[in-house]
């Protein structure tokens, strides 16, 4: 098998394509919306750092783990059933959390809506790879971005808005309803698009194996790995210290956690705005270094901003060029996954470079009042920024080698 096939996929339409994308942003504002929600309100009950790392870590420990195995369902069954299901069942957890608002209900919940999160995201990357032809997959993929970046932007200021009025029984129950018309709008999209699903041989442990493998054998895909877990290692730190920065360190209010949140979100949708432009003009490689230069300058400006304005300006940037990263990402890495057997290699790849986002969660919980969580975000970029430059030069070689051996290839 030639994982480097083009794909196509008859009946696909860029317009069938736009109807998916919009319905699935229903799917990821709701889950901005609950993602800002539930650790703030943890974080504003108990003042606890420890709690608050304890709780980003267990919010995102089931997903890296489960992963590999969302991965391969996503390849076995039905993906409209799949989307009809996880959407429900995310409203249906939320409707819990109306009735029980303890912490470590609240916990469990937030756990329960990233894993599910992170199997709809397997799911609409499965389907773009089978529909989509592989010359307009940038394009598709900017659009993701720029869907997610947009539920990024509103869903914290929603969050926000929702914590304020009607509170956290009330809002939750309003994000259910948006999860209940996404899961409508999602199965009426995939009903015009023709989604290719090969039959899948063999049991599910060895189409894990098998996904795992393809990962581990492909040099360009582990490099790719290596440089998200670097990047994802600062990013998550950033995300799970957000609240403590701004309310603990800064002494700001709650709800301006989801205003430096919601700018962030901003200047990514424009940064994914742009990255979308700039294809049509010069190479994904040449934005992606623009976007390598914003990380660098901007992780050290958050760990030693000395008030709240200068930290919001660097993580405005930071998340920008993690922005304009991802979009490159995810343009790189389907050019190496088979086309046959997307989730089951996407779910091991995904799950390895988040594996650096409950690390981070941890390494707050253990160090975060002892160090400061500032401090321990400028000790985390030094280690990033040395692990970097390996990582940098392993994915130029394994790029160089690709094209050479297409070149020689050619007739």
């Amino acid at each position: 098998m030639n994982p480097t096939a083009v794909r196509e996929t008859p009946g696909t339409t860029a317009r069938a394509v736009q109807r998916l994308i919009a319905a699935r942003f229903l799917g990821l504002l709701a889950d901005q919306m609950s993602t800002y929600l539930i650790p703030v309100v943890i974080y504003a009950t108990t003042g606890s750092v420890q709690l608050s790392g304890l709780a980003f870590a267990v919010q995102w420990l089931p997903r890296v783990m489960a992963l590999p195995v969302l991965g391969v369902l996503v390849d076995r069954f039905p993906i409209r059933r799949q989307f009809l299901v996880n959407d429900l069942a995310r409203a249906g957890v939320l409707l819990v959390v109306a009735v029980v608002a303890e912490p470590v209900a609240l916990m469990a919940a937030s756990a329960v809506m990233t894993l599910l999160n992170g199997h709809a995201v397997i799911a609409t990357e499965t389907v773009l790879a089978r529909c989509v032809p592989s010359p307009l997959m940038p394009d598709a993929q900017s659009r993701v971005q720029v869907a997610q970046q947009l539920s990024f932007t509103a869903g914290p200021a929603l969050g926000g808005a929702l914590l304020l009025w009607p509170g956290l029984s009330g809002g939750v129950v309003l994000i259910a309803g948006v999860l209940v018309v996404a899961a409508v709008a999602t199965f009426a999209a995939l009903r015009s698009l023709e989604v290719r699903r090969s039959p899948v041989a063999g049991s599910p442990l060895r189409n894990l194996v098998d996904g795992a493998r393809v990962v581990l054998g492909s040099k360009p895909l582990m490099s790719l790995v290596s440089l998200t877990v670097i990047v994802n290692l600062v990013a998550g730190l950033a995300l799970g210290a957000l609240p403590v920065i701004v309310v603990g360190d800064f002494d700001a209010a709650p709800s301006m956690t989801g205003v430096v949140a919601g700018a962030a979100s901003v200047m990514s949708l424009v940064a994914a705005l742009l990255t979308k432009r700039l294809l049509r003009r010069t190479s994904i490689g040449t934005v992606v270094a623009g976007a390598g230069v914003a990380l660098v300058a901007s992780g050290p400006a958050m760990a030693l901003a000395p008030t709240l304005v200068v930290f919001t300006v660097a993580y405005v940037l930071w998340t920008a060029g993690v922005t304009v990263f991802t979009i490159w990402l995810r343009t790189r890495r389907l050019d190496y996954l088979p086309a046959d057997a997307v989730g089951g290699a996407l779910g091991f790849f995904v799950a390895a470079v988040l594996a650096a986002t409950p690390v981070a969660g941890v390494l707050l919980s253990l160090f975060g009042t002892a160090l400061g969580a500032q401090h321990l975000m400028l000790i985390m970029c030094g280690v990033s920024a040395v692990l970097a430059v390996p990582a940098v030069f392993s994915w130029i070689r394994s790029a160089r080698t690709r094209r050479n051996d297409f070149a020689s290839a050619s007739p």
